[in-house]
């Protein structure tokens, strides 16, 4: 599994370099541990935001632990659901300083946007979900001191379980997460150590440590991805030249292995244009690589190939070849398919965009035509990990993808979904001036919640608003009402007002029929229209005696004050 030294010259560099030089600077068996998961849609889920009903969260810490330690995770199962969603990141910007680094949710079923968690003054990278959707595990830089923290997907259980030293000067990157969710993985950028953090018991190995690095004309070494529970995949990365060679790290042979440890699995000649992944058993190796031109000069071409070989290498063999066309990226999306992107910038560029092949090479299919947007921009896959819930929805229907425009000065930001059975991709979010990086795909209950747009903080324009989130009613006679659940009534209120909580939080009925719609405003403004969704009659009462009630679903707040620079 490979994005490649392609990969950071593509989007971290061009998208971050890119934002920082032309928009003022952005910086660059699944289980809970010892747990069984709750089942995908089993039972009756809470409403969204919490925990089951009956769970007390135990206390987690955001500190950090002491320096060279780490802390055991504490994972309280959640209920998914099955409405497939993408996670992604919003970093904000305000000159140079981050403003808030915000994981989001995407229902690609209800299209409702939802933060799970915004954290004020970071960026948040690396970040990945576990194997069973319900966790996330980050990086966020803060002051200068990186910390590793995990959050469940309704935003609950934050916490920090490990830090590099607090003098800015050590931090670690490429975390991977084992699929068993035991072990993650991280390297260190002092000597490219590798480390493993037992998710567990809190524990803290160091698994690699090369002894000789610029003497035998290695840069570095960078995390790929986990091949199973105890392998590795490690790129090399020569002195001033891409990644060129993809080996097995064996975490079972101990501790502090140097370079004489790892297993070449394979080597390209393709200089910075080739790519690979694991099948979906991890039995197998795919690669790709297209050998004509150069993307540091915006040129790629074919011809290209895309070869299969055992996991821990062996002989290559080639399921698909093409004299014209540059495959750039490439992933595994069962146990016999493929996804493939095709992105000429010179030739036949007729066929560029995306396409799946079976694992034997046949039924290779066009899916659609999309492009970076121009030599300055990149398009591709996630960036972080290249498990199939990173690119893939649960369901193994639908692909995600991000794309970093560059035009005029100004770079955007641009994440679509598509189907993986054809047509034109859907665009969910875009921005420009803040960056956006794909974490992967869950499953979630309905729910409604306010559509939040991306923040702009760049712009210094409209105000920004926190949620509005709508989950239960509780119209104070003891019952509960879930406003998710289908109806045979929709009650007509008499009051077209709720005020006093809190200020300024106006509910208002703009169609008072059987099909009620409500519009939550702010000073006057229209924030959004929503249908409520209530299972019974409901005496029409007065303003002050329906305000308490509603307070549990209006959940308002003043936009943000305009920050000053630094």
């Amino acid at each position: 599994m490979n994005a490649r030294y392609y990969r950071c010259l593509s989007r971290s560099l061009i998208g971050c370099c890119l934002i920082f030089l032309l928009a003022a600077c952005v910086s660059g068996s699944p289980t809970g541990v010892g747990q069984t998961p709750t089942p995908s849609g089993s039972g009756t889920p809470p409403a969204h935001g919490s925990p089951t009903p009956t769970t007390t969260l135990p206390t987690t810490q955001t500190s950090c632990p002491a320096v060279g330690t780490a802390r055991a995770a504490v994972m309280t199962p959640f209920t998914l659901g099955s409405h497939q969603s993408i996670v992604y990141i919003v970093n904000e910007f305000q000159g140079h300083n981050p403003t808030f680094g915000t994981l989001k949710r995407y229902d690609v079923t209800t299209g409702n946007k939802t933060e799970i968690i915004k954290l004020p003054n970071v960026t948040i990278n690396d970040a990945q979900l576990s194997a069973g959707g319900q966790w996330i595990v980050f990086s966020i830089n803060v002051e200068g001191t990186e910390k590793l923290q995990l959050v469940r997907m309704d935003g609950q259980e934050l916490q920090t379980l490990y830090c590099n030293s607090v003098d800015g000067t050590h931090f670690f990157y490429d975390l991977q997460w084992s699929a068993n969710q035991q072990l993650m993985a991280f390297v260190s950028n002092l000597s490219s150590d590798i480390f493993l953090l037992n998710v567990q018991s809190g524990s803290l190995q160091r698994v690699f440590h090369p002894k000789t690095l610029v003497s035998n004309g290695i840069e570095g070494y960078r995390l790929e991805t986990w091949l199973d529970a105890t392998r590795l995949y490690v790129l090399t990365q020569p002195l001033d030249q891409p990644a060129d060679t993809l080996s097995i790290l064996d975490i079972t042979r101990g501790s502090d292995q140097d370079s004489s440890n790892l297993q070449q699995v394979f080597h390209s000649q393709a200089g910075f244009c080739w790519d690979n992944d694991s099948s979906y058993d991890g039995t197998a190796l795919f690669s790709s690589q297209c050998s004509g031109g150069d993307p540091r000069i915006g040129v790629t071409q074919g011809p290209s190939t895309i070869t299969v070989e055992p996991a821990t290498g062996g002989s290559l063999h080639t399921i698909y070849k093409s004299s014209t066309l540059a495959i750039t990226s490439m992933r595994s999306i069962t146990h016999n398919t493929l996804f493939y992107r095709v992105g000429n910038t010179s030739g036949d560029s007729s066929k560029n965009g995306l396409w799946k092949i079976n694992t034997d090479g046949t039924g290779n299919t066009f899916l659609t035509s999309i492009s970076a947007g121009g030599p300055n921009s990149s398009l591709g896959l996630n960036q972080f990990t290249r498990y199939p819930w990173s690119n893939f929805s649960r369901d193994n229907s639908m692909y995600a993808l991000e794309r970093v425009t560059a035009q005029n000065g100004n770079v955007t930001n641009t994440l679509f979904f598509g189907s993986l059975n054809g047509g034109s991709p859907t665009m969910f979010a875009s921005i420009s001036g803040t960056v956006l990086a794909l974490v992967g795909w869950t499953t979630t209950r309905k729910n409604i919640s306010e559509n939040q747009p991306e923040a702009a903080s760049n712009q210094g324009q409209n105000p920004v608003f926190r949620a509005i989130s709508f989950s239960s009613f509780h119209p104070g006679d003891g019952t509960h009402h879930d406003l998710c659940q289908p109806v045979s009534h929709i009650p007509q209120l008499s009051v077209s007002t709720i005020k006093g909580y809190p200020e300024h939080c106006d509910l208002r009925q703009t169609t008072p029929t059987r099909d009620s719609r409500y519009s939550f405003t702010y000073k006057g403004s229209i924030l959004c229209t929503k249908r409520m969704d209530l299972s019974r009659q409901i005496t029409a009462r007065s303003s002050a005696a329906m305000a308490p009630s509603f307070s549990r679903i209006c959940s308002c707040m003043h936009p943000r004050a305009k920050r000053r620079k630094t």
